[in-house]
């Protein structure tokens, strides 16, 4: 693929505190091209765990990047999710929306060392009973810092990010995140 097409996908492991389960939540597919998304989240987690809503969702969003000056980037992001008929613990289902923005920050520290300050924002649905669910909202901060590394025609970038919620349960959420990006030219 290349840099218009792109092909990714999360797997997301996580703990749940409730339930006491730790485990790989819904994997997330994700195709971009250029400036539009399509994303599809798989239901491999389980829903009875607190891992996943047990059902596939679908995710489309915009993207673009701006370039404010020779070392500082600006990415932004806007999208919806919907879930149909997404599970809770106790087998009851209801259709959940989503709806999200994100903006990084991006200082280059040199082209291949960078830090970034992150900020996403998501309002959105969560099933509380057969057919009934209740409205959220969330703010996550994330001081990030990633690395790339050039192998011929790919490009590893291993990162690392501090998430924290901000808002009604401040630090609720807190965070670490490790990520792993490999990008390389596919046909």
């Amino acid at each position: 693929m290349s840099r218009s097409h792109q092909f990714s996908y999360e797997l997301p492991y996580s703990h749940v505190e409730s339930t006491d389960k730790t485990g790989i939540g819904d994997v997330k597919l994700n195709y971009r091209y250029d400036i539009y998304g399509n994303e599809k989240f798989t239901k491999t987690g389980k829903f009875e765990d607190g891992l996943g809503a047990g059902v596939n969702a679908y995710e489309a969003s915009l993207v673009t990047s701006i370039k404010i000056t020779e070392k500082w980037l600006q990415h932004w992001n806007v999208g919806a999710t919907y879930s149909p008929k997404a599970k809770i613990a106790s087998g009851d289902t209801a259709d959940n929306n989503k709806y999200f923005w994100n903006l990084s920050n991006v200082y280059l520290i040199t082209d291949s060392f960078n830090f970034m300050l992150e900020f996403a924002s998501s309002q959105k649905e969560t099933t509380i009973g057969k057919d009934k669910t209740e409205w959220g909202s969330q703010l996550i901060v994330s001081p990030s810092i990633r690395y790339g590394f050039d192998c011929d025609e790919w490009q590893i970038v291993p990162g690392l990010a501090l998430p924290s919620t901000i808002g009604p349960n401040p630090g609720t959420e807190n965070q670490t995140l490790v990520y792993l990006s490999i990008e390389g030219k596919l046909w």
